[in-house]
């Protein structure tokens, strides 16, 4: 490097110095500008996303009209607080429908596909949906008092607050689902599949889980008094504070049975 070089960059050293305070906070708002305008391409492209990402996931109903019947397709139709009050619509397609607060009282309806249906606070006391499938529906806060659930499936669905008083589900594959504090005195699950489900705090006083399958099911603190379970399997079943007072334990596979 030359002398002159050197004695140039001193000096320009020594001017940037004696103007400090300017040139650093120029240079900071200079950054901090160039900052803010990179940042609006990445920013407006997350949101994108995101509104992407949300309406992928909002469920969309079509509007129906026309008289339900058996074996018609209703499938994603907006059936928002229906009342099919005593009607025989079995084997009907109503699989994706919006039947929130719908009206099923004694409604037919076996053999129906309700997959993926909203059925959030419906009325469903006395109903027939024996064979029907139910995985993936939402079923929270509705009452199914005395229906017929009888090898229904549902794998997948959403019980929270659900009432199945009396209600019958013999045969009903409900393996894996959370059936945690769900109100059921006095059910029949003869045969059921609660492989894997959580019955935890679960009201089964005088339910029949005859036969049932448990294995793996968890029963924590589930009230069970004056019930029967018969040859009902609990290989695996976590039963801590099961309560089963004056009930038939000639179940198998696990320490509270009758029969080992």
């Amino acid at each position: 490097m030359r002398t002159t070089d050197v004695i140039f960059i001193c000096a320009l050293h020594t001017e940037i110095m004696s103007l400090k305070l300017p040139v650093v906070l120029l240079l900071t708002a200079i950054l901090m500008a160039s900052i803010a305008v990179s940042a609006i391409p990445v920013s407006n492209a997350l949101i994108q996303k995101n509104n992407n990402m949300k309406s992928s996931t909002v469920q969309t109903y079509k509007p129906c009209s026309g008289q339900l019947s058996q074996n018609s397709d209703w499938s994603n139709c907006n059936l928002h607080g229906i009342d099919l009050t005593f009607q025989n619509l079995s084997g009907i397609n109503l699989s994706g429908a919006d039947l929130v607060g719908a009206r099923l009282y004694g409604t037919n309806l076996a053999d129906a596909n309700l997959q993926g249906a909203n059925m959030q606070n419906a009325n469903i006391n006395n109903a027939d949906l024996s064979g029907a499938n139910l995985q993936m529906s939402n079923i929270q806060w509705s009452d199914f008092y005395g229906a017929d659930l009888i090898n229904a499936d549902f794998r997948g669905a959403k019980f929270d607050g659900s009432t199945f008083m009396y209600a019958n589900l013999s045969g009903a594959n409900l393996s894996g689902v959370n059936f945690s504090h769900i109100w059921a005195g006095n059910a029949v699950f003869v045969g059921t599949n609660f492989q894997n489900a959580d019955l935890s705090y679960s009201w089964l006083a005088g339910a029949n889980l005859s036969n049932a399958v448990l294995a793996g099911a968890n029963l924590q603190d589930a009230y069970a008094a004056s019930s029967i379970m018969h040859d009902a399997n609990l290989t695996g079943a976590h039963v801590t504070d099961f309560e089963t007072p004056i009930s038939d334990m000639s179940c198998h596979k696990s320490t509270i049975c009758h029969q080992q």
